[in-house]
């Protein structure tokens, strides 16, 4: 399967009932690649930002790049920084993006947690920071790197996902 990420900032206005906020273009684009033949196998999908008009971080939002391929699901900041965190994909928990004192102004350590055995159940991590760069638009910079992640790879086998590949899993 292959999935990309994307940095960016297109702002529009979205109210739901009496809050209104804005939101970013997706920070996070992922492809899906089956590791046998490195061939894509479904639509990929984007992790987004939800931002306030002020830019402050109100949470995450998950799902494919069209709503056909996959439905938008949102969470707020105390569900990324809860202990079972944002489960992005929640077959046994493939995907899940973990929150480590993420702040709704200066952001914080994430971790996007992805199986990689289902029958051992075994998971790898891939922690990376989830903040602001120099233009003031939210980024996820891989550990221990300096430059924002532009894209990412999901390396699919027959039970789990052996690889993110543009991220640092461990």
């Amino acid at each position: 399967m292959m999935h990309s990420i994307k940095i960016g900032l297109y702002i529009f206005v979205t109210t739901f009932g009496l809050l209104t906020f804005a939101e970013t273009m997706p920070l996070l684009e992922l492809n899906n690649i089956l590791e046998s033949t490195e061939k894509p196998n479904y639509p990929g999908s984007e992790i987004s930002v939800d931002v306030d008009e002020q830019g402050n971080l109100l949470g995450i939002i998950y799902g494919g790049k069209n709503e056909a391929s996959h439905k938008k699901q949102t969470f707020d900041l105390q569900t990324l920084n809860s202990h079972n965190g944002a489960i992005l994909e929640a077959d046994h928990s493939a995907l899940v993006l973990l929150g480590s004192h993420v702040d709704k102004t200066l952001g914080g350590t994430v971790r996007l947690r992805h199986i990689y055995n289902g029958i051992l159940g075994t998971y790898h991590h891939c922690p990376a920071q989830l903040r602001k760069t120099e233009q003031g638009q939210w980024a996820l910079f891989p550990e221990g790197t300096n430059s924002p992640i532009t894209s990412a790879t999901l390396v699919v086998y027959s039970i789990g996902i052996r690889d993110i590949r543009g991220l640092h899993c461990r």
